[in-house]
């Protein structure tokens, strides 16, 4: 219903949902990752990706989410802790705060 209802509306969708969550007061959650890899697609590069992604939704279109949750379906990010030889999901995690300025 909500999806239809924004459609039709001449603001873009992600505008009038972030407003009308908004005046709702009604919290937004966000799960953020990357599109499917590709076959040459690396663990650093997916993990870019949907770095580039939150930062896109946040800065671009504004849309801060009272809730972010990091998720794949894929088999990216391989790890959930970053090793000496690779990232793992906490990158992403420490790149968020990072950009909100929280340490």
């Amino acid at each position: 219903m909500l999806h239809a209802l924004l459609h039709r509306v001449l603001v873009p969708p992600h505008a009038s949902f972030a407003n009308f969550a908004r005046d709702a007061q009604m919290p937004i959650g966000i799960i953020y990752n990357a599109a499917p890899p590709n076959k040459t697609m690396t663990n650093e590069q997916w993990l870019n990706d949907a770095q580039r992604n939150y930062t896109y939704i946040e800065r671009a279109l504004g849309i801060v989410p009272s809730w972010a949750v990091f998720s794949s379906w894929v088999k990216f990010p391989g790890r959930v802790l970053s090793v000496d030889n690779a990232l793992g999901e906490d990158y992403l995690v420490k790149q968020y705060l990072w950009l909100h300025r929280v340490q």
